[in-house]
């Protein structure tokens, strides 16, 4: 595995003020899973206009989060597919069915 740096930056439009920290993170960074963000904003990795604050603190809009990370990546990894015998019970256009 390698390890990827993250920086990102974006500011909280108005049109999310009074949401919650957590659901504003998963939407202005689409690319990460909102349970990721969650432990990243506990971590003090996601910072609320510099600050570190609780996933469930309510923003007013306008704030500037910035997302300072590490993150494991698969990417270079040697991973080779395996030739495998499956017990295939049924299969039709719709639906497989292994056993």
């Amino acid at each position: 595995m390698t390890e990827e740096i993250i920086n990102e930056t974006a500011i909280v439009p108005d049109l999310l003020a009074g949401d919650r920290l957590d659901r504003v993170a998963a939407e202005l960074f689409p690319d990460y899973s909102r349970v990721r963000l969650q432990g990243w904003i506990r971590d003090g990795d996601l910072l609320v206009d510099g600050r570190a604050a609780k996933p469930r603190h309510r923003l007013l809009g306008r704030e500037t989060l910035r997302l300072r990370a590490r993150q494991e990546s698969l990417a270079g990894n040697d991973w080779v597919p395996e030739s495998l015998e499956l017990d295939i019970v049924f299969e039709d256009e719709d639906l497989l069915v292994i056993n």
